[in-house]
């Protein structure tokens, strides 16, 4: 890493994070209203985070971060394709690829905290889950929009993630 960006690709990483912002929520919407990720709003935010990291990696001089991106991609796809190849195909392969692009951005941090970021997510899902079907809202037989736990956990995680920038402009 060059010495005059040390520190600096987390803050530019950031911006990456909150540049993706949008496409989340025109996500999560959607997902909450249709229960499908449509290729449209997945793949382009799939591409450009793809891009993204590349290109700080190669500004910044840091290798290590593309390492660890393709690590957390490749860690949070494996697991949501497991889960839509499971009987009963209790995720959509809308989900895989949401969870692609949110595993790379949590995955450029350090790919250990895909898995972190993977049980919130299912932590907040049952959560909110058993709220709804303790109100008579969702049966045990209704399917979920998982997306927007995904969401919710992968905001918490990158925001707890990226002290350092947040540090760095108070």
């Amino acid at each position: 890493m060059r010495a005059d960006w040390h520190g600096t690709w987390v803050g530019l990483l950031c911006i990456g994070h909150i540049a993706l912002l949008p496409a989340l929520f025109a996500l999560v919407w959607w997902d909450q209203r249709s229960h499908r990720l449509p290729d449209a709003l997945t793949l382009p935010a799939l591409l450009l985070s793809q891009l993204g990291v590349m290109a700080l990696a190669h500004y910044c001089g840091n290798a290590g971060v593309l390492e660890r991106a393709g690590y957390g991609l490749a860690l949070a796809v494996g697991v949501f394709w497991l889960l839509a190849e499971a009987p009963g195909a209790p995720m959509g392969f809308g989900d895989v690829k949401l969870a692609a692009v949110l595993g790379l951005h949590v995955g450029a941090h350090d790919p250990g905290a895909v898995v972190a970021w993977i049980g919130l997510a299912f932590v907040v899902g049952g959560a909110h889950s058993g709220w709804l079907m303790g109100r008579g809202i969702l049966g045990p037989r209704d399917h979920l929009a998982f997306g927007p736990h995904m969401v919710i956990a992968w905001c918490v995680v990158v925001a707890t993630m990226s002290g350092n920038f947040w540090e760095s402009i108070t």
